[in-house]
């Protein structure tokens, strides 16, 4: 199971629409909230080949609403600063 957790803060990153271009500080946030929400409905997924982030986006309604509200708050605000970009 430690080997999931390198891998789940880019995962997670992933599964939100701008994943480039999340900063440090939104990928630790995401890590702190969802951490055990991939442990949980992810666990025994080898990581690669996009298996976590498709173990995630198969079971996003299944993920706690603090985990759900961060990834949604952190996808909003980088279509926010993409659409402040065009």
């Amino acid at each position: 199971m430690k080997s999931l957790l390198p891998c789940l803060f880019l995962v997670l990153a992933a599964s939100t629409s701008q994943a480039a271009q999340l900063n440090k500080q939104d990928m630790q946030a995401i890590r702190d909230v969802c951490q055990s929400d991939v442990m949980r409905l992810c666990f025994g997924v080898r990581p690669g080949g996009g298996r976590l982030k498709q173990c995630i986006d198969d079971k996003r309604d299944r993920l706690s609403e603090p985990c759900r509200a961060k990834l949604a708050e952190v996808e909003a605000a980088r279509n926010k600063a993409e659409q402040a970009a065009e």
